[in-house]
């Protein structure tokens, strides 16, 4: 177990445990003697995602060198998350969007 409690992990901590050192949401988990739906939640609630951590690779390995092309393609693979992996997608299965929403939505995003 960590010396520091849950409540008080930092963002840059959670990050580097995810991301740099590749621990999963069950062995974060049994470091901090907490729930994996508790990891989820507080990644979630921070902004930690394994796309996230993937874009962060991607653009920090093309710092000086970054084309139009590769920021179209992480703009497409943003979009595509946004859509399919988060809320919208599940708003409008829920049918609290309608499809004319999802095309004037699709429209905004292209």
């Amino acid at each position: 177990m960590s010396s520091k409690s849950w409540e008080e992990i930092t963002y840059d901590e959670l990050y580097n445990l995810f991301a740099t050192q590749h621990y999963s949401d069950s062995m974060i988990a049994e470091l901090y003697d907490v729930t994996k739906s508790m990891v989820r939640s507080k990644r979630q609630k921070m902004g930690i995602s394994a796309i996230g951590v993937a874009l962060d690779k991607a653009i920090n390995s093309y710092k000086e060198n970054i084309k139009t092309e590769d920021i179209n393609n992480i703009s497409k693979a943003i979009t595509q998350y946004a859509f399919r992996s988060g809320p919208i997608e599940k708003m409008h299965a829920k049918g609290q969007l309608s499809q004319e929403d999802m095309k004037e939505l699709n429209k905004f995003t292209h």
